[in-house]
């Protein structure tokens, strides 16, 4: 593909709104991995800024409470992500989506209890375009987290059901190495869950 200095410089311009490579990729009906060459070369020459990859993925669950572990285990079982090789950069990714800021913020606890990097944390809302800065500013002060690490919001114009007086969060953890330990986790705290069988009615 013949790189034009319009297509360059579309390129930039859907960089610096946020969209992802495949996203751009798909609008410039190319592929993924020549938008990733292209934007490199053009962050090298100082025309592009991409945010730094953080590969400081260090954790631990020493020192972990039971309660608090079993907690934290049971928000990202029933209200987040999980483990599913079968959709791409899912496994990557640790998260949990609710509207109700004090679930969130105990999920959060959990990922900081287990001193997790937190300049990995992101955040992303689901609000109404008049509301997204308001929220914002809650979210960000409620979970104490900076404006800088909220990704671009998702923007409802119109919105006719129930109105939520926070929107949505989801917060985001990247680490495919986290998200495998908390999945080992579930499963062997579903492997010690005895069912026992209703006795049969006569």
């Amino acid at each position: 593909m013949k790189w034009t200095e319009e297509r360059v410089r579309r390129v930039i311009e859907l960089k610096s709104k946020g969209l992802t490579n495949r996203n751009i990729a798909s609008k410039l009906k190319t592929s993924e991995n020549s938008i990733k060459m292209k934007l490199s070369k053009l962050a090298k020459k100082g025309k592009i800024k991409l945010k730094e990859r953080i590969h400081d993925d260090n954790f631990t669950f020493k020192g972990v409470s039971k309660d608090m572990l079993v907690k934290g285990l049971l928000l990202w079982w029933c209200e987040g992500s999980s483990y599913n090789p079968t959709q791409k950069n899912r496994e990557n990714r640790v998260e949990i989506v609710n509207s109700d800021p004090k679930l969130i913020k105990m999920f959060l606890d959990f990922l900081r209890t287990i001193k997790i990097n937190e300049n990995k944390l992101r955040v992303r809302l689901k609000c109404s375009e008049e509301e997204e800065e308001k929220l914002k500013r809650f979210w960000s002060y409620f979970l104490n987290i900076p404006m800088e690490r909220f990704l671009k919001s998702i923007l409802v114009k119109n919105y006719k059901g129930k109105k939520l007086e926070y929107g949505i969060a989801t917060i985001r953890y990247n680490s495919r190495k986290l998200t495998s330990e908390l999945q080992q986790r579930i499963d062997k705290m579903n492997k010690d869950i005895v069912i026992s069988k209703s006795p049969s009615v006569h």
